[in-house]
């Protein structure tokens, strides 16, 4: 009899507790006990900026993440352990082109995400101006010797690529760093830890002060090692000097990191790269050493300029790559994003004009079509932007730069803030769904007992 009443008690639970913890949640003060005996251990929700949609051509009914299987809700997971307070890092690796190597939209992303679940430091930093390219503004990698670099979808470049998509390399005896933080863009992120990615066969680096003699150097992998300093600063200079005559120093990149728990987002963009071109190098072998939960993939504009553009070679590119960089990241979620409309110049009666460039649909497609059918999250920056002949819109307000490819850093501050609203939703709707099943397990174990 006593398991009968229990069973029509989880009968009756079951029937009425949807809307008994909608209620709860909904609760203006959801820290207080709405029932006898439950102890509400619910997250709040985040709280959402609507200024992202101050331009009218930013459609906020189709800014939302696409993720019908939930493959995100395990990112989220751990993102709500920092908000937990559980000492742990969330590691977010996000991959592009030259959208991405500015720094402006990934740098933004960065500071969102660890404003509200912690800075766990700045992250990968990787030496591109010594590879004679543009380097973000918040940090700067100078040395007192000449290197050469390449990058790697440069057509005569190494296959060596490494975790920033470049490699700068020298033979000289003697090797030398200087990492220093920008006073302004870079000041939160003072770092006692530097993990250095080289290859095996460069000498290790070193701290070149005494104010760092009790460092400890770390084993990470055969292409990265760990320097634990003791005590944090915004600025250190490294050297080293190789043991025999014959040497080619190859370096790829540097991780600064504070000790605390929080969000690492490490940003790594290549001018000009296509999927097809991160299949070559070490790249993604290297960033097995980010242990990344989440990755992002923001690619495809340089694709839309080919004139050979083809659906079905296009998506196999896009298959290949994405399956290597699963393969080296088994346990990352992956987020792909589709890139905004842009121009294409032609001369019409010797002069110059923009057009839409329309192969950028058809890049979309691909995308949209491979998400889906692997069942990988999706964001649409095309459509969310204003879809075909946005650009106009978007460089009328000074959002875009003249090339009408590129964007102004405002623009890509403002991108960043329309994908992490599209984060902040797809968070909350797990958060919900989440407080609902600690009501209910409350609720449940209350009426068995």
């Amino acid at each position: 009899m006593k398991l009968l009443m229990n069973k029509l008690k989880i009968l009756i639970l079951l029937l009425v507790l949807p809307l008994l913890s909608g209620f709860l949640l909904k609760s203006e003060n959801s820290d207080t006990d709405l029932v006898a005996g439950i102890d509400m251990d619910s997250i709040e929700l985040l709280s959402i900026d609507s200024s992202v949609y101050r331009y009218n051509f930013i459609d906020e009914k189709k800014n939302i993440i696409h993720d019908s299987t939930k493959t995100l809700y395990a990112f989220y997971d751990r993102m709500t352990d920092l908000r937990r307070d559980k000492d742990t890092i969330v590691s977010i690796v996000h991959i592009g082109d030259s959208h991405i190597q500015a720094g402006y939209l990934s740098g933004r992303m960065m500071r969102l995400l660890q404003n509200d679940f912690g800075n766990a430091g700045r992250g990968l930093i990787v030496p591109l101006r010594l590879a004679k390219t543009n380097e973000p503004l918040d940090y700067k990698i100078t040395s007192s010797i000449s290197w050469q670099g390449s990058r790697l979808n440069q057509r005569n470049a190494s296959n060596t690529s490494g975790i920033g998509g470049i490699v700068i390399e020298s033979s000289s005896s003697r090797v030398d760093f200087t990492i220093s933080l920008s006073e302004t863009k870079g000041k939160e992120y003072a770092f006692d830890q530097i993990t250095v990615f080289s290859d095996p066969d460069t000498p290790i680096l070193h701290p070149d002060s005494s104010r760092f003699n009790q460092y400890v150097v770390e084993e990470k992998g055969p292409y990265a090692y760990k320097l634990k300093l003791n005590t944090l600063t915004d600025s250190i200079s490294l050297k080293a000097t190789a043991m025999v005559n014959d040497v080619n120093n190859k370096f790829y990149g540097f991780l600064l990191k504070n000790g605390n728990p929080g969000v690492l987002y490490h940003s790594i963009g290549v001018n000009g790269a296509h999927y097809a071109d991160y299949q070559k190098g070490l790249v993604f072998e290297q960033t097995k050493a980010l242990t990344p939960d989440l990755i992002i993939l923001s690619l495809g504009t340089n694709e839309a300029f080919a004139q050979n553009l083809n659906y079905s070679e296009f998506k196999r590119q896009v298959e290949v790559t994405v399956a290597k960089l699963k393969s080296e990241n088994k346990d990352a979620k992956l987020l792909i994003t589709i890139p905004p409309q842009c121009y294409i110049k032609r001369r019409v009666n010797k002069k110059l004009v923009y057009e839409p460039n329309q192969r950028v649909k058809t890049v979309r497609k691909v995308l949209v079509d491979f998400a889906t059918e692997q069942g990988i999250a999706w964001w649409d920056l095309y459509d969310i932007s204003g879809g075909n002949g946005s650009a106009k819109q978007w460089y009328s307000h000074k959002l875009m730069s003249k090339d009408r490819i590129h964007f102004t850093e405002e623009g890509y501050r403002l991108q960043a803030d329309i994908l992490y609203n599209a984060l902040q939703h797809s968070y909350n709707e797990y958060l919900e769904k989440e407080n609902r099943q600690v009501v209910s397990n409350q609720l449940l174990s209350g009426i068995i007992q």
